[in-house]
C-alpha cells in the first residue's frame, strides 16, 4: 500500500512537472519564433535602406570632393609639350588620388575606412591615375568599361555595383567641372566585404550575407566555417529560393537554414536597382540559439519537478510509516480474532486508527456477549448485590451493584463511565486524552442502540472492565 502511495503521487508530480515545461516551451518557443519573423522583416527593411543610403552618401562625398578647388587644381594648365602635360597631369592625379584614400576617406567619419578604389580619368573616360599605384590600370578606357563613368562624363553623378580586379565594389563617380567644362571624373569604391558587412549588422541587429551574381559575396557572420558553410547551402539547398527571388525581384519566404551546424531564420531580398555587376541581394539571418536562449531558464522547471519527485519519495516514506503501521498493527490484532481468539481485545495508539480500533472492540464484545445477556433479562431485577472483593477478581474497577448502576441518572452515568476509562488508561501506561468525552459517549450510544435493535429492553448499560492490559465493557440490559 505503501508503495501504491508512493507511486501515485510521483507520476502525478512528474506529469504535472514535465507537461507544464513542454507547454511552456512550446508556446514560449511560438511566440519567439514569431517575433522573431518580424524583426526579421524590419531588420531586412532597415539594411535594404542603409545600402541605398550608403550610395547616396557616398555619391554625395564623392561629389563634393569632385568640386573642390584642390581636385580641380589637377587641371590647371600644363606644359605645352605633350609627354611633359602627360606626366604632369598623371603625377598631379596620383597625389590627390592618393591622399583621398589614404588620408582623408579613412578617417572620414561617415565611411572610417580606406577605399579600395579612387580614381580620376580624363574628359575622354581614359583613366590617368589611381591609388596604391601610380602606373596601373592608366590608360583603359573605363569611360567604355563603367556605366557610372558615361553618367558622370555627362555631368550626371552615379553609384553602382561594379566589378573592380575581382572586387565586388560600391562605386559612385561625379564629374568634374572647371571653367564650364568637363575636364575629368573622380571615382570611389568600397568593396561590400566582410568588414562592412559587420558594420552594418552592428547597427540593424541581424546578421547579413551580401549576393553577388547568384552566390554569396560576403556576410557578418564572424566564424570563417560559419561563412563556408552559408555559401554552400546557398549554392546547394537553397539555390532555387535564392534563384526565384533574385530574378523574380521578389522577398523569398521566411525559412530555416544552419551554418556550421547553427540554426538561423533567413529570407532572401533583392537590392532595389540596376547595377553594371548583374543581381544583387542580401540574405538576412537570426540566431535561433539566441532568440531560444531564454527557454534554458525554463530547465527550473525540471530541477524542481525532479526535487518535488524526491520530496513525495522522502514524504511517502516518512507518512507512509506513520499511517501504515497502525493499520498493519490493526489488521494483525484482527487476524488473531478471525484465528479463534474470540475474548482477544487490544489498544491502538493511534489518533489515525485509534478510534476504529476502538469500535472493533465494542462489536465484539456486542457479538461475544450475546449468549450472556439473554437470560440476563429475566435475572435482573432477582439478582443481589456484588461484594467489592467479587468486583475486583472480575476487573472491574469499582464495585458498583448492577441495580445501582440501572438507577443511576444518565448524565452522571456517562461522566462515571468515562472517568473509569481514563483512570485504566493511565493505569494500562496509555494515553487518556486520546479519546474525548464526546466522542466517548457518542460510541457508547451505537452500541447502545446495536444491542438494543438485536434485544428488547429499555436501556443499556455498561459495566468497565480491565481484563489484563485490555480495556472491555460488560453490556447490561434494563428489560
Amino acid at each position: 500500500m505503501k508503495i501504491k502511495i508512493i507511486l501515485t503521487n510521483l507520476i502525478v508530480v512528474l506529469l504535472i512537472g514535465f507537461s507544464s515545461h513542454v507547454y511552456l516551451k512550446s508556446t514560449l518557443k511560438s511566440n519567439i519564433y514569431k517575433s522573431n519573423e518580424k524583426t526579421l522583416q524590419s531588420d531586412r527593411k532597415i539594411f535594404k535602406d542603409l545600402f541605398m543610403l550608403r550610395g547616396y552618401q557616398l555619391m554625395a562625398e564623392v561629389q563634393r570632393k569632385a568640386s573642390t578647388p584642390e581636385t580641380r587644381k589637377v587641371f590647371d594648365p600644363l606644359p605645352p609639350d605633350e609627354k611633359e602635360a602627360e606626366k604632369q597631369l598623371r603625377a598631379r592625379s596620383f597625389i590627390l588620388v592618393d591622399k583621398y584614400a589614404s588620408e582623408e576617406l579613412k578617417v572620414d567619419p561617415l565611411f572610417g575606412r580606406k577605399p579600395e578604389l579612387v580614381a580620376i580619368t580624363n574628359p575622354k573616360g581614359i583613366l590617368i591615375a589611381r591609388d596604391t599605384d601610380a602606373n596601373s590600370n592608366v590608360g583603359e578606357k573605363w569611360g567604355e568599361k563603367y556605366d557610372l563613368v558615361k553618367f558622370a562624363l555627362n555631368r550626371r553623378a552615379k553609384w553602382d555595383v561594379i566589378d573592380y580586379n575581382g572586387m565586388s565594389l560600391q562605386t559612385a563617380a561625379s564629374p568634374i567641372i572647371r571653367d564650364e567644362g568637363i575636364v575629368g571624373c573622380l571615382l570611389v569604391g568600397f568593396e561590400l566585404d566582410n568588414g562592412f558587412m559587420s558594420r552594418e549588422a552592428e547597427l540593424v541587429g541581424s546578421q547579413f550575407g551580401a549576393i553577388v551574381k547568384n552566390k554569396l559575396y560576403a556576410s557578418s557572420l564572424n566564424d570563417e566555417l560559419m561563412r563556408k558553410s552559408l555559401a554552400s547551402n546557398l549554392m546547394t539547398t537553397e539555390k532555387n529560393r535564392m534563384e526565384q527571388a533574385l530574378s523574380q525581384n521578389r522577398v523569398s519566404d521566411i525559412f530555416q537554414l544552419e551554418a556550421d551546424g547553427e540554426p538561423f531564420m533567413a529570407a532572401i531580398s533583392p537590392m532595389p536597382g540596376s547595377y553594371q555587376v548583374g543581381k544583387v541581394g542580401y540574405i538576412t539571418l537570426r540566431s535561433l540559439d539566441d532568440a531560444t536562449s531564454p527557454l534554458k531558464h525554463l530547465l527550473i522547471i525540471v530541477a524542481f519537478t525532479v526535487l518535488g519527485a524526491l520530496l513525495v519519495i522522502l514524504i511517502g516514506v516518512l507518512l507512509g510509516s506513520h499511517f501504515i503501521k497502525p493499520i498493519e498493527a490493526l489488521e494483525a490484532e484482527v487476524r488473531k480474532v478471525i484465528d479463534g481468539g474470540y475474548d482477544h481485545r487490544w489498544e491502538i495508539k493511534s489518533n489515525e486508527v485509534g478510534g476504529l480500533s476502538y469500535l472493533i472492540n465494542q462489536m465484539l464484545d456486542v457479538l461475544t456477549g450475546e449468549e450472556e445477556e439473554e437470560p440476563q433479562k429475566e435475572q435482573v431485577p432477582r439478582q443481589r448485590a456484588k461484594t467489592e472483593e467479587e468486583f475486583m477478581k472480575e476487573g472491574e474497577v469499582k464495585a458498583m451493584s448492577i441495580e445501582e448502576i440501572l438507577a443511576e441518572p444518565e448524565d452522571q452515568y456517562y461522566k462515571r463511565i468515562y472517568k473509569e476509562f481514563r483512570e485504566m488508561k493511565v493505569r494500562i501506561s496509555e494515553d487518556p486524552d486520546a479519546i474525548p468525552f464526546d466522542q466517548f459517549v457518542e460510541k457508547l450510544r451505537e452500541t447502545e442502540r446495536n444491542i438494543l435493535a438485536r434485544q428488547q429492553g429499555k436501556f443499556v448499560r455498561f459495566q468497565v472492565q480491565l481484563q489484563g492490559d485490555k480495556i472491555s465493557y460488560k453490556p447490561i440490559i434494563n428489560p
